[in-house]
Order: structure tokens, then sequence, then C-alpha cells
């Protein structure tokens, strides 16, 4: 019998032949060996039931009559395993008693052949299985694919019927008493009523954005592309920005960087990751609190970030939602800050999208650490790291 090769195409469909009688099993070698299959050998039942968890084979070809375990107890165990329940099994027999065949199609057996092997007959049984299996596959992994925009459509339309109508609703109310009342207004009414407006229109627009960016995510697409960053630099770069925004609410934004390797990933999707992170750490901590961002060298190729917060925190049910990508209400903030309920499930999506890991330390009213791993890239440079301590120290 030829051996197999150590390393053999996977591309290929794997026929695994089980008989305890090696002459058997070298004739099923050598009428399969003109097919474009891998084939795998075992001699015994034992042996057969680990190599197809080692190999997970396409097709079995199952010898009913072994000693100790004999075919018919080997399917049991296979269709009893949801791995494995679905893979078929032609069982090869040297009788044609009909118990015998009854006796296997009722086990979940495919097809038979019978000994001494006709050999075209055998080719076209495996080729019939296999294709059968091969479009089996695919329906399952259509279906698959099926459910999942199926639930990405009802997260989307539980979104839309939510959060965009209270806004909505919000923005048609004053625009329809402006519209109907102005003489009656002061200016410094109308300059209120404006405002109100100009705040329920940002909110519709952001979650516009965040809806886009997440059904993009959800379909697998979007412009991807990795490079080497200094994530301490964008930490840096994102804090400046939100600095009004925490002196608004005379929040202190620390920095603790002490990362000193560069990240790889896509840097748009990151600073989108950190900007969300920074929002929400602003908006869920109270007034003279404290918002931290840290970055240090993690373990298993990947450079570690967070934002931390001393604010109202989460509850277990609600980080555990997260987790599950179940509908999350959106939350008002410490000064009624208004939410998407979106933003947090996408930066978890980004990061698991650049091959990232997403861990949340929430302690309910105690405040929130989000933090986040990403791939490594080169180190910094002396100046860049020194930078990060003059910082720090600041």
């Amino acid at each position: 019998m030829k051996k197999e090769s150590k390393h053999p195409d996977t591309s290929k469909p794997c026929v695994l032949a089980v008989d305890d009688i090696p002459r058997n099993l070298q004739l099923l070698g050598i009428i399969l060996k003109s097919t474009d299959y891998r084939v795998a050998f075992a001699t015994n039942g034992k042996d057969a039931l680990k190599s197809v968890k080692k190999l997970n084979p396409d097709l079995i070809l199952l010898d009913v009559m072994m000693p100790e375990m004999d075919g018919f107890e080997v399917i049991q165990k296979l269709k009893a395993d949801e791995k494995y329940k679905d893979i078929p099994v032609i069982f090869v027999t040297g009788k044609s008693e009909t118990d015998d065949m009854v006796k296997g199609f009722e086990l979940g057996a495919a097809d038979y052949v019978t000994k001494p092997f006709n050999k075209a007959e055998l080719k076209a049984r495996v080729k019939m299985h296999l294709d059968l299996k091969r479009n089996q596959d695919l329906l399952t992994a259509k279906n698959r694919e099926l459910n999942e925009l199926n639930e990405v459509k009802d997260r989307l339309f539980s979104v839309i019927s939510h959060d965009l109508r209270s806004p909505f609703q919000g923005l048609m109310g004053l625009t329809e008493m402006m519209s109907t009342q102005a003489d009656g207004f002061t200016k410094e009414e109308m300059s209120e009523y404006a405002g109100l407006i100009k705040t329920s229109a940002d909110q519709i627009y952001d979650l516009l954005e965040n809806l886009l960016e997440w059904s993009v995510l959800e379909r697998k697409g979007g412009d991807f592309k990795p490079m080497e960053f200094n994530i301490n630099k964008m930490l840096t770069e994102t804090g400046h920005l939100f600095s009004l925004n925490a002196a608004q609410k005379n929040i202190e934004i620390k920095y603790e960087l002490e990362a000193t390797h560069r990240v790889k990933a896509d840097i748009n999707m990151i600073r989108s990751v950190i900007r969300n992170l920074l929002s929400n750490a602003l908006k869920f901590t109270n007034e003279n609190g404290l918002v931290t961002l840290r970055s240090r060298d993690g373990k298993n190729g990947k450079v570690c970030f967070s934002v931390a917060d001393n604010g109202i925190g989460m509850t277990a049910d609600y980080v555990q939602k997260l987790n599950a990508k179940e509908r999350i209400e959106s939350r008002s903030g410490t000064n009624s800050e208004k939410g998407t309920g979106l933003g947090l499930m996408l930066t978890k999506q980004h990061i698991e999208a650049n091959d990232g890991v997403f861990e949340i330390h929430s302690e309910h009213k105690k405040g929130t650490e989000v933090v986040c791993r990403l791939p490594l890239g080169s180190k910094l440079s002396e100046r860049e790291i020194s930078e990060n301590k003059v910082l720090n120290v600041a």
C-alpha cells in the first residue's frame, strides 16, 4: 500500500477506508488511486474513530464485519456525535443478506457495496456521495449566511425603530412649533429651539453614521487596510480632541502610555474605536471624574491599550448582552447625553476584525475599563518612547 504524503493536498476530498483485512484496504487503495481524492486507512473500529477526529473525512468506506468493534457500532458512535454525524458512510460487506443492508440504512448509512469490489461501481458510488456531501455543505453554508443576514436585518430594524424614532419625533415637534408659532417667540427662545434642533440632527447623523459603519462590518465588507502606526500618538491626539468635552464636566484625562511597539491594524478603524471609547468614558463619568488612556506591550504578540473611567459603570447583564451581540438599549450619560446603543458593538467588531481581542471590565456605579489587544508591529524609536515618558509625567 502506498504511504500517504506527509503534506497531502487538503483541498481534495478525503475518503477514509476501514477494514480489518489489509488485502481489502490495498484493493480499495488501488481502485481509488486514479481518482482525485485523498485516501486514508484504518484497520479497526477504534482506529477509525481516531482517524475521523484527526482527518474529518468527507466520506467513509466502512467494513461491517470487524472484531471488537464492528461497522454497526462505529456508525452508531459517529451518528451520535454532532460534529461527524453528517459524514456519509458507505458500508462494505461480503454478504448480500437483506438484514445487514436494512440495519445499516436504519443506523444512517448512505449506501453499501459488496465484496469482491466492482471497480466502476465503487468509484461511481463514492463520487455520487461526495458530490451530494459537497452540495449539502454548500447549502448549509448558504443557509447559515442567510440566517446571519436575517439577524443583521432584525437588529438593524430594531435600532431604526427605537433609536431613530425618538430624535426624529423631537425634531419634527420642534420644527412644527417653530413654523406655526414663530411670531410668538422671542429671539432668545428661537435661539434655544434652534440649538435643540441641532442636537436632534446631530443625534440622527451620529446614529446613521454608526448604522452604516455597522452594516458594512456585519456584511464583512469595507476597505480593510492594515498598517503599522504608533498607538500612543493616536491615544494622545484623540485625548486632545476631546479635551473641550472633558473640560465641560471638569474631567481629567490622564495618560499612562508604556507601549514600546507599534500596532498593525486598520488605522481608520482603530481611530474610530478610540473615539467611541473616549466619548463613552466622558459621557458616563460624573463631573470632576477621571478618564485614563493606557498602553503597554502585551503577551502573545499583541499590544494592549485601554480607556478607563471612574464613572457609572455597567451591569453584568449589560456586558453579557454586548458580548453576545444582542440588542442593547441606548443609555443617557451623567449629564443626559444621548447615545446610539451601537458604539461599543462597533468597537468590539472593529477590534475583532483586526485580529484583536476586546474585553470589558466594569463594575456598576464604580467605573469601566475597555481593554483592546492588537497585533504587534515594529519597535518604536527611542525618541518616540521618550516622548511618551514626558507625557506620562506631565
